[in-house]
């Protein structure tokens, strides 16, 4: 499968506000990681992802591939 990115002002986005979930704690390193996806895109996410194609179910107006991706890595124990 190709991935392929929109260019930057076309490909845009607004998130919906929304009330942190309370079990889901900001990351200290998020806005610093915002600043590097531009030297991070093409390794990080679905660019590097590994799967394999389960099924493809084609319809009129979509197609519906479903992959198998294995398990997460184990998260590390906070301490």
């Amino acid at each position: 499968m190709k991935v392929s990115r929109p260019d930057v002002l076309i490909g845009r986005y607004r998130m919906i506000k929304h009330e942190r979930d309370k079990h889901n704690e900001p990351n200290p390193q998020r806005f610093n990681k915002i600043q590097n996806t531009k030297n991070t895109m093409k390794k990080d996410g679905i660019s590097s992802l590994t799967y394999r194609v389960v099924q493809v179910k084609k319809y009129p107006l979509y197609t519906n591939i479903s992959v198998e991706i294995g398990k997460p890595p184990p998260r590390p124990i906070r301490g």
